[in-house]
């Protein structure tokens, strides 16, 4: 039961569109050198994140029978997790979302809109996960009690680890911890493309200027042999000239042999932004 809770969550198929907001830079970005930026797990904008799977795990685990002895390694192991490369991307279900305009785009921007069966393909492809965020306690309990299991069966030496033991180092949470979302973000609907460790010595792990550190990702491409890149739609955040900005965005497209991506002004209107 506990190794098909863990693989289910990490083996969705997901349906219909998915969208990534950035900002005109990050556009830009990601059509020139067709490729995202996937964040270190470590480094992102809101670092409680990681700390939400930590501590929800450490309370379950004192619930359990032996459970000082999972918290006794959770301990040990916790300080050296920062040094283990996983790195994330992130999508959302929702486009065109006010909120979510405001948090990752608040001097203007636009969300991508790519199939998500290619992001996962492409996710794959790669040897990395796509998966959705569990928001709800009682998913996200039974998600981490399957990671207590995994780490006690860890502590008593068993074998037979699955590949996703075997890839993460501290019971698997590494590749979990990012998909345990606070509720209070519900309503973005994100789904996560997640690496396995990587080497700091890759061709594709590299660090962009922070505000105040460096800070590390991998440059996850957005295409696989010589097929064009799998956008299909660009919605245009908010903005006082939506025409005459989604014109702009559309000759970009033309420049980069990307005409037949649908471009579209976004419904929110800019008073509300």
């Amino acid at each position: 039961m506990k190794r098909k809770i863990l693989e289910e969550v990490l083996s969705h198929r997901p349906d219909g569109l998915f969208y990534h907001y950035t900002n005109q830079k990050g556009l830009l970005g990601i059509i020139r050198e067709k490729q995202i930026w996937a964040t270190h797990t470590q480094y992102l904008n809101d670092a409680r994140e990681f700390l939400h799977a930590v501590q929800m795990m450490r309370q379950l685990a004192g619930s359990r029978a032996g459970g000082e002895t999972v918290r006794d390694l959770l301990d040990r192991v916790l300080p050296g997790l920062a040094s283990i490369n996983v790195c994330v991307a992130s999508f959302s279900e929702v486009p065109d979302s006010l909120s979510q305009w405001r948090a990752y785009a608040p001097r203007g921007g636009f969300c991508i809109g790519i199939r998500g069966n290619r992001l996962a393909d492409l996710a794959a492809a790669h040897q990395f996960f796509f998966a959705p965020c569990l928001y709800k306690r009682d998913q996200q309990e039974k998600l981490v009690h399957a990671l207590i299991e995994q780490l006690e069966e860890n502590i008593a030496g068993r074998t037979g680890q699955h590949a996703e033991q075997r890839s993460f180092p501290g019971g698997g949470l590494p590749a979990y911890a990012p998909i345990l979302k606070d509720p209070a973000f519900f309503e973005e609907r994100e789904w996560r493309i997640i690496s396995r460790p990587q080497k700091c010595t890759g061709s594709r792990f590299d660090f962009r200027e922070g505000n105040s550190m460096l800070i590390p990702f991998y440059r996850f491409p957005l295409e696989c042999g010589t097929g064009p890149m799998p956008i299909e739609e660009i919605i245009v955040g908010p903005t006082p000239d939506p025409e005459r900005s989604a014109q702009s965005i559309r000759s970009f497209l033309a420049s980069q042999g990307l005409a037949e991506v649908k471009v579209n002004p976004s419904v929110v209107p800019y008073r509300d932004w």
